[in-house]
This record gives C-alpha cells, sequence and structure tokens, in this order.
C-alpha cells in the first residue's frame, strides 16, 4: 500500500525532512531518474575527456588507425548522453507529478475535516493558491533539486577522484572552489527566506483580490465601485512586483557570484596544472583533461545553483502548506465503537452553550430543544437569535461549549461523522451550484441515483418542467455557483437534491425564501406532501411557512422562549405574537 503523503512525520522537522516524505513512496523511479542524470554527466565528462585524449594522441602524430577507437568512444558517449539527457528529466518530472497528485489528494482529504469552522477565517483565493500554486511550486523540488542534489555529491566526487590521481593539488585547488560555489546557495536561502514568504503571501491576497472582484463584478458596476476595486488590484500589482524585481536582484547576485566562483575556479586549476607541466611533474596531455574534469564538478553543481535561486518560494510555499495540514479540526472523530444501527431520528438540545470564538458572547446559551422522530418542529426568530447555529451545530460543524445534543438518544459526538451526516438532507438559504449539469447538481444528493430518480426529484420540487425547457435539458451547464439560473430556480434544485438523498431527517433553512407567495406554498405542500414519515426541521423568517408544523419555538438571544404551535403561541401573546403582528404590518411587507 502507498504510504500517504500526510502520515505522522510530515508533522515534524523542518521543511526539507518533511519535504521528503512524498519521495518514499517513489524511491525507485527518482532513483532511476537519478542514475539517469548521472550518467547523462559522466558521459558527458567522458566524451570531453576522449577528445581531449584524441587531440593530444593526434598532436603527438599518433597514426590514424590509433585514433578510431577513441572516435568511436565519442560518439557513443555522445549518443548515451542524449538518451540518457531525456530519461532523467522524463522520469524525474513523472515521480514529480505523481507526488504533486498525492500532495493535491492530500490537500482535499485534509481541507474536508477543516470545513467550515477553521476554513471560516480564511480567504477563498488563499486557499486556491495553496491548492495550485503552492503545491505547483514544489515540482521544483522533486523534479529539479531532490535528485540533482544527489548527483551534485556523486559526479563532482567521481571527478575529483580522477583529479587526484592525476595530481592532488588539482583537485585541493578544485575543492576550494567547490566548497565556495556550495555556498552559494545557502546565502541565498539565508537572504532570501522572508522575500519568499512575502511572495507567496503577496501572490495569495492578489489571487483572493481577483476572486473577490470576479465574484462581486455584478455588484461592483451596480454601485460603480469599479474604479476603487482597479486601484486596490493596482495595489496589489504594484507590491507584488516590487518583490518580484527584488527576488530577481538577489537571483542576478546569486548568478554573477556564481559565475565569478566557476570562472576563477577553472582558471585556477588551469594556471595550476600550467605550473604543474611546465615543472614535468605532470604530461601535458593531462593538462586539458584536468580542465574538463574540474569543469564537470563545477557544471554538476550549478544545476543545483541555479534551482536554489526559487528554493525561497518553494519553502514558503510548502510552509503555507504544513500550515493547513498541521491545523487541528474543530471537531474531531470519536474513538468509540459505533454499531452501524441506524439511529432514530430524533434530536434533542440539553442545557447548550455555544459562542464561535475565544471571547465572543454566547450564540446560544441554556438552550433546550425536542424533535421526536417523525415530527416537523420549526424554529423561528429575530435575526441574530441563534436558529441556523443550532442547525449548524446539529452537523457538527461544530461543537456546543457546554450541554449535550443528543441524536436518537446518543451524543452526537458519538457517531462518526460520515455516519452522522448521512442522516440528514439540508436545503439551506445560501445555495451552492457547481458548474455542471441540472441533472449532476441534483444528483449530488445521492451520486448512485439513476436519471429517472433524478426526474422523479425535480418533479417533485416543481421544477421538472423549467428544465425541459433548459437548451440541453437536464444537461444544461448551469455556470458557477448557478450564474445562469434565478434563486428561486436554485433553490428549487437544492430541495430536489435533498428530496433525492432520503435521508431519515430533512432540515430546511430558509428554503423557500427566494420564492413567491404561490410558489412558497406550492413547495410547501409538496415537502409535506413527500416527507414520508422523515422528521423535518425548519427555519423560516415567512412564519406562514410554519405555521403548520407540529411545535414552533421561539429563539430569542440564544434561548427558547416559547414553544407550542402556531394557535397556542398565538393565543399567549407573546413573542410569537409579536413576530406575527409585525409581519402582519403592511410596512413590514
Amino acid at each position: 500500500m502507498e504510504e500517504m503523503i500526510v502520515d505522522k512525520p510530515l508533522h515534524q522537522g523542518p521543511v526539507v525532512r518533511r519535504l521528503l516524505v512524498p519521495i518514499r513512496p517513489h524511491l525507485g523511479i527518482m532513483a532511476l531518474a537519478i542514475v539517469s542524470e548521472a550518467l547523462r554527466q559522466i558521459s558527458g565528462i567522458g566524451a570531453a575527456v576522449f577528445g581531449a585524449t584524441l587531440f593530444a594522441l593526434a598532436a603527438a602524430g599518433r597514426p590514424a588507425e590509433g585514433l578510431y577507437p577513441y572516435a568511436a568512444a565519442m560518439i557513443l558517449l555522445g549518443l548515451a548522453r542524449g538518451v540518457f539527457g531525456y530519461l532523467g528529466p522524463y522520469i524525474a518530472h513523472v515521480a514529480a507529478y505523481r507526488m504533486l497528485v498525492a500532495l493535491r489528494d492530500d490537500f482535499y482529504r485534509l481541507i474536508e475535516p477543516l470545513a467550515p469552522a477553521r476554513l471560516a477565517t480564511r480567504r477563498t483565493g488563499d486557499l486556491a493558491s495553496a491548492a495550485v500554486s503552492d503545491i505547483e511550486m514544489l515540482e521544483s523540488f522533486f523534479a529539479h533539486t531532490a535528485g540533482p542534489a544527489v548527483v551534485a555529491i556523486v559526479v563532482p566526487l567521481m571527478a575529483l577522484i580522477a583529479l587526484s590521481a592525476i595530481n592532488p593539488q588539482l583537485a585541493t585547488v578544485t575543492l576550494v572552489f567547490l566548497i565556495l560555489l556550495a555556498l552559494v546557495p545557502k546565502l541565498a536561502l539565508w537572504l532570501g527566506s522572508t522575500l519568499g514568504a512575502e511572495l507567496r503571501e503577496e501572490l495569495a491576497l492578489l489571487n483572493s483580490q481577483v476572486l473577490d472582484s470576479l465574484q462581486g463584478m455584478r455588484d461592483t458596476l451596480a454601485f460603480g465601485y469599479v474604479k476603487r476595486r482597479q486601484e486596490v488590484l493596482s495595489k496589489n500589482a504594484e507590491s507584488l512586483t516590487n518583490l518580484q524585481a527584488r527576488q530577481a536582484r538577489n537571483a542576478g547576485l546569486q548568478s554573477a557570484a556564481s559565475i565569478t566562483i566557476v570562472s576563477a575556479g577553472v582558471i585556477s586549476v588551469l594556471l595550476s596544472g600550467s605550473i604543474l607541466v611546465s615543472r614535468g611533474e605532470i604530461p601535458a596531455g593531462y593538462l586539458p583533461i584536468s580542465v574538463i574534469l574540474a569543469s564537470s564538478v563545477f557544471t554538476s553543481l550549478m544545476g543545483v545553483v541555479e534551482i536554489s535561486k526559487q528554493l525561497s518560494q518553494t519553502f514558503a510555499g510548502a510552509r503555507r502548506l504544513f500550515m493547513i495540514f498541521d491545523e487541528e479540526p474543530e471537531v474531531s472523530e470519536t474513538p468509540d465503537v459505533y454499531s452501524g444501527t441506524s439511529p432514530e431520528p430524533s434530536i434533542n438540545f440539553k442545557d447548550v452553550a455555544f459562542r464561535y470564538a475565544p471571547g465572543e458572547p454566547l450564540v446560544l446559551e441554556g438552550f433546550d430543544l425536542e424533535v421526536p422522530a417523525g415530527s416537523s418542529v420549526a424554529l423561528v426568530g429575530m435575526s441574530g437569535a441563534g436558529k441556523t447555529t443550532a442547525i449548524s451545530l446539529i452537523l457538527r460543524f461544530w461543537d456546543p461549549e457546554a450541554g449535550q445534543i443528543l441524536l436518537g438518544g446518543r451524543d452526537l459526538r458519538s457517531y462518526p461523522l460520515h455516519v452522522l451526516r448521512q442522516q440528514f438532507s439540508v436545503v439551506s438559504q445560501d445555495i451552492f451550484l457547481f458548474n455542471d449539469t441540472v441533472r449532476e447538481n441534483i444528483r449530488m444528493g445521492r451520486s448512485g441515483a439513476t436519471d429517472a430518480e433524478v426526474e422523479d426529484a425535480a418533479a417533485k420540487a416543481r421544477i421538472h418542467s423549467f428544465i425541459l425547457s433548459l437548451p440541453d435539458g437536464y444537461d444544461t451547464l448551469v455556470g458557477e455557483r448557478g450564474v445562469r439560473l434565478s434563486g428561486g430556480e436554485k433553490q428549487r434544485i437544492a430541495i430536489a437534491r435533498a428530496l433525492l438523498k432520503k435521508s431519515p431527517i430533512l432540515i430546511l433553512d430558509e428554503a423557500t425564501s427566494s420564492l413567491d407567495a404561490e410558489s412558497e406554498r406550492a413547495i410547501k405542500d409538496t415537502l409535506m406532501a413527500h416527507r414520508g414519515g422523515r422528521t423535518t426541521l425548519m427555519i423560516a423568517h415567512r412564519l406562514s411557512t410554519v405555521m403548520d408544523a407540529d411545535e414552533i419555538f421561539v429563539l430569542k438571544d440564544g434561548r427558547v422562549v416559547e414553544r407550542g404551535c402556531h394557535r397556542e403561541l398565538l393565543a399567549r401573546q407573546g413573542e410569537y405574537y409579536r413576530l406575527v403582528a409585525a409581519q402582519s404590518d403592511p410596512l413590514n411587507g
């Protein structure tokens, strides 16, 4: 079984060590890429050495017949260099792309338990930047850094051994400049570590601003806010450009330092070799071979030096990812053993208290609620009374600060999250539709549903005829967030997928708020007719939609202040009576 990228070691230690974890499942193919790259460089060195030898022998007057083996060796090594030059990068990129796929899978796997509580404070564009741009930055590490770094050790070591065989002094001179060249990436990372983080953050901010501008284009145009949004985007773009200019300056300085060191190293080897030749300590024919070997030492390392120019950004992107990976979910799975039997569809809140963040005021306090199995219950109250918060707690998007919530007489936290959420079909006021077909947006309720079942659910939601009138019927694309549909049409599709899911508990959070009065009554009748004994929990501001509920709970300041049926509550002339009276007043719509 392939090792998951996000395992225990990924949560420990520095960034580089954590980046090595995704390589483990692909060690075989990475080793093949490293060997191919090493053979490419060795082939190139060998071809150059044979060429230098051929030139020296020809200058010494050796007959042509004696030169043919060297020429043949050069041709073969040249061909080998071409073959390995193709295989090395190809294999390295195949491995790198597999790692990126696995990393993205882990990203989405870890994001799911963080939603919505831990993601509420994060920008959508920032998360999108992490999922796409930051992960893509890691390709340079997996394909161009990890393997070449190994080659940059092996090949220079072999070349230094060969130089030592010619003359230890030449190897020593080369080693001095090799150490200086190796310090350049280290220095660059030290200088650019903060800059890399700033660049990734600024790019994520710009992505968020662009996303906000695109999603809010209609309101931007309607309110004449275009110029102001352009100024915001221009300011962000200018900040990013300034940071990129600083990075380009650092990269230029790094290139200048590297070239200077390599040039000085080759010249020093050439000068030292010339002195040794003049003293008769090495044959003259060894001088070009020594220069070629010294150049190969620097060439191997220069590849890593060039890649290191963007490593500060790569590591900054990795840190941003690891911050998301390391974040603890607001709610966690229970270690309790689950029997697997379906719970009774009853809900009980017992003295529940909840606030969204430490230090904030309590949204619910001393909250008690009873929803018997098979009943229809409504929550009403002014905005901010805690109605939608109660629904979020039932779905375990958050856990209560105090008290207990029971499903079928058992604490919500004792159910696995996927089992718990299978018990509910939810229609909320804020409908999200994917940029997919109408059919697939309805089928989201139950992925294995047949086309006939999808159309039956649409018919029950009074949307089937409209869908058939679309250009491609059920295969019509709805656009991003359902932009091609009206609010009422999106709400009907959401109702259809809730009906398709057939969960034992139906939650309607302002489910008909975007419908006109006639459509609202029709949908309400449909929902009640097809409820099929399911427990139904409704939230509504328009009290006409909840009059037929078995029991109505009136919420105020996070508490239940009244409960009863419509007639009973009116007779008391309390909070519910005032809410009904306010809606009956023509001035209040």
